[in-house]
């Protein structure tokens, strides 16, 4: 199985709003695989899993991956470390960061780049 490491970089667009941009999500995963999701600059990471997959056939589930007890694990932080992927679908992540003494940045209306898609296979 494939360990995958997600990148939460911090960018700044021309109207000087602040994303959360994910940075080396692969075009799809296996059951099994492990992800990390870590900030090239040393921040806190918090991706949320929040929107079922709406496609074709529609899933039930709204995260990839589960918890100790074998509930859907819906926040993933980069204190997690590697965490085993568990769930087929696609699946849609909110991502967040926050740079010590900052507030949080993320996703928003005024942050929709703060996202990205899991195809989960």
């Amino acid at each position: 199985m494939a360990h995958h490491e997600i990148f939460i970089d911090r960018v700044v667009d021309q109207q000087q709003n602040e994303h959360a941009v994910p940075r080396g999500i692969p075009n799809f995963m296996l059951v099994g695989d492990s992800v990390e999701y870590l900030s090239p600059a040393g921040d806190f990471v918090r991706i949320t899993f929040d929107d079922p997959d709406k496609g074709s056939p529609p899933s039930l589930l709204h995260s990839p991956f589960l918890d100790s007890t074998g509930n859907e694990k819906r926040v993933v932080t980069s204190t997690d470390g590697k965490i085993t992927v568990s769930n087929r679908g696609i699946f849609f992540c909110h991502c967040f960061l926050t740079a010590k003494g900052q507030s949080e940045i993320g996703w928003g209306a005024k942050s929709l780049l703060s996202g990205g898609n899991h195809d989960v296979r």
